[in-house]
């Protein structure tokens, strides 16, 4: 089962130190704009992509990131995982 697999990932960089935090998204989506001083709410977002859920981790820098991520057992079952750094804004 899929979600055991990620759970034993998640735990295998909590051992090394490196699982900062992770969670699964819900279904629920409100996405909001704004166009001449108004905020719009919509419940859903019009997008080919879908984002169910994240890991953060503690790298040196992005390629290192990108070496932990090509271990997620969702690439072996077509998924896709992407990589981005965070800006830490003080």
């Amino acid at each position: 089962m899929h979600s055991l697999e990620y759970r034993d990932w998640a735990r295998a960089r909590q051992a090394e130190g490196r699982l900062v935090g992770a969670d699964k998204f819900s279904n629920v989506t409100r996405v909001m704009t704004r166009l001449d001083g108004r905020t719009a709410v919509a419940q859903t977002a019009a997008t080919d992509r879908i984002l169910g859920g994240y890991f953060t981790i503690t790298a040196r820098h992005v390629d290192e990131a990108v070496e932990i991520a090509k271990t997620h057992p969702h690439l072996k079952y077509g998924g896709e995982v992407e990589v981005r750094p965070i800006e830490v804004v003080r």
